[in-house]
């Protein structure tokens, strides 16, 4: 349900990328925004036409991509959020108050 590696690869490379559709994508990033997406090859045939002449909305959607990438999906980033969520847990602060 969820993308591979390649989506956040390709996006911190600030390309484009016409990905088939995840039904989780929309939970990293903002379909049609900043990835476009195809669910049939009906539909990939006419967004590579289609991107193929608009390459100003190519560029903008990989520049938000990027930014989107940056801000929520480098390593620092979830590792930061994995460092809160154990330092939040319930059951491992109070074990840290027993000791």
């Amino acid at each position: 349900y969820t993308p591979n590696n390649r989506t956040f690869e390709i996006a911190a490379c600030r390309s484009f990328q016409l990905a088939t559709w995840r039904r989780d994508l929309n939970k990293l990033y903002v379909p049609e925004k900043e990835i476009a997406t195809y669910r049939t090859l009906k539909e990939l045939r006419e967004k590579i036409h289609y991107y193929l002449k608009h390459e100003d909305e190519r560029k903008e959607m990989a520049a938000r991509a990027y930014q989107r990438t940056l801000r929520d999906h480098t390593y620092f980033v979830r590792l930061r959020y994995l460092l809160y969520l154990l330092e939040h847990h319930p059951l491992l602060k109070r074990k840290r108050e027993v000791v």
